[in-house]
């Protein structure tokens, strides 16, 4: 922490502890305004200007507004223009709700996190609803896998912007209209990927250091995600801005195998993204020798469904850890009101 700033000019902090390691940080007031202007300007790329409605999809309990006031209301309808959807608390009726408020309001943007826009659209789908569209949509938090990006744009009509950030440092890299990858937002960043031989595909962890924030500079910080940077050599949009291929997610979002090798728990749901059956699908790391698959059933799930699964995951797991799978109820985002492909076993209740 840097010596002699003052504290009026400094904001405390912390992140959403989402892997169970929430972190206290201390922001400059100044570099809050850099931060806006990063959003700001993604949003932008995306089509959406200040004074536009937006939907959003979002959970984090700090990101939360406390009990509206008659102000709070009226700023929200002539300035934010926010029809908003707490993550960490999506039911049916929920969902409901939000989706009666988008259709009166009529937002051409969404932003949200990754699978609650999934949620939503197989909402959307299952009610029989057509009349809901976006110009764009933004998300961010999650990993965006490749058939959750298909979904929205078949369900919404437009486009999906991928954003990649996150609480210590706000956004990092950002999707612009040419979809070639992630642009780093590299004024007020340095992203580094280090290389590290148990990831696959090339893969490194990142680290970031913050230009900007000089009351808590954050020097070469890994925030436990893994990425590779993009094999497009420029852009077309001309920015010039390094660029990232999507991020993988962190590295707790990995199933550690006997050999210190690693696959990637979202990777492994495309596995069963073709198989209507399976509704929703989380893995558990007993240990490094023993996965639990916990699978949501959905219609016409029986044992030629398990039998499918096993067939199609050993030719990934290729007998170094032995796989058992579960049918568990609905599986609830975190009180983040993000979702966790992986876990650990000690962490499920």
């Amino acid at each position: 922490m840097a010596q002699g700033f003052p504290e009026s000019e400094r904001i405390r902090n912390q992140t959403g502890g989402s892997t169970g390691s929430p972190l206290q940080f201390l922001v400059d007031r100044e570099r809050l305004d850099a931060r806006l202007a990063a959003t700001e300007r993604h949003n932008e790329w995306a089509g959406l200007r200040p004074g536009d409605w937006c939907a959003y999809l979002w959970g984090a309990r700090l990101d939360q507004i406390s009990t509206a006031t008659l102000r709070d209301r009226l700023r929200n309808e002539l300035l934010y223009r926010r029809v908003e959807l707490n993550t960490s608390q999506i039911t049916a009726e929920g969902l409901s709700r939000f989706t009666d408020a988008v259709r009166r309001k009529r937002p051409r943007f969404l932003i949200a996190y990754a699978y609650s826009a999934h949620l939503f659209a197989e909402h959307v789908i299952k009610e029989g609803i057509g009349d809901i569209t976006f110009d764009a949509m933004i998300t961010t938090a999650e990993v965006l896998m490749p058939e959750t990006r298909r979904l929205l744009e078949k369900t919404f009509g437009g486009r999906v912007f991928n954003r990649y950030g996150c609480r210590e440092v706000s956004i990092i890299a950002s999707e612009c209209d040419q979809h070639n990858g992630m642009h780093v937002h590299s004024e007020s960043l340095l992203v580094e990927i280090e290389p590290d031989p148990s990831l696959p595909d090339g893969l490194g962890r990142i680290l970031v250091t913050d230009l900007r924030n000089l009351s808590m500079p954050l020097i070469r910080y890994e925030i436990g995600d893994v990425a590779a940077w993009s094999k497009t050599a420029a852009c077309p949009c001309g920015r010039g801005l390094p660029l990232l291929d999507d991020v993988r997610g962190r590295t707790t979002d990995f199933l550690i195998m006997p050999d210190g090798s690693r696959i990637s728990g979202p990777s492994l749901t495309l596995v069963v993204a073709d198989m209507s059956e399976v509704s929703q699908v989380q893995f558990v790391q007993n240990s490094e020798q023993s996965i639990t698959l916990r699978v949501v059933p959905g219609v016409g799930y029986g044992e030629a469904t398990r039998a499918e699964l096993r067939k199609r995951l050993d030719l990934y797991l290729r007998g170094r850890a032995a796989l058992d799978i579960q049918e568990a109820p609905p599986i609830a985002s975190e009180a983040s009101g993000k979702y966790r492909f992986v876990v650990n076993a000690s962490e499920i209740k």
